[in-house]
């Protein structure tokens, strides 16, 4: 619900939310061999995915409602993840639905 709302979820609020310590959080997560950054990433990476194939959703407004400050941060983000800008990405993820 966080990442939906534009807001960059921390350690502290997650295990808040689950109702154990930041510490036992990180410590079950390192255990598992993933940290609350990796997932939270994932999950963010995954979301840009889905918006960027509604292609009446403007770049900027995307970006906002994953967290990032600009347009420019979620492009550079767009492209480590990817490979690629985010408008070039949604060109070819609206394309293949096209197909």
């Amino acid at each position: 619900p966080a990442l939906d709302s534009g807001h960059v979820a921390l350690l502290a609020e997650t295990a808040r939310h689950l109702g154990i310590s930041a510490r036992s959080l990180a410590r079950a997560l390192a255990h598992a061999g993933t940290s609350h950054h990796a997932i939270f990433d994932d999950a963010r990476r995954a979301r840009a995915l889905e918006l960027l194939a509604k292609p009446q959703l403007p770049l900027p407004a995307i970006a906002a409602q994953l967290g990032f400050t600009d347009q420019s941060n979620f492009g550079r983000k767009c492209r480590i993840w990817f490979g690629d800008s985010p408008g070039r990405l949604r060109a070819r993820l609206t394309a293949a639905v096209a197909d």
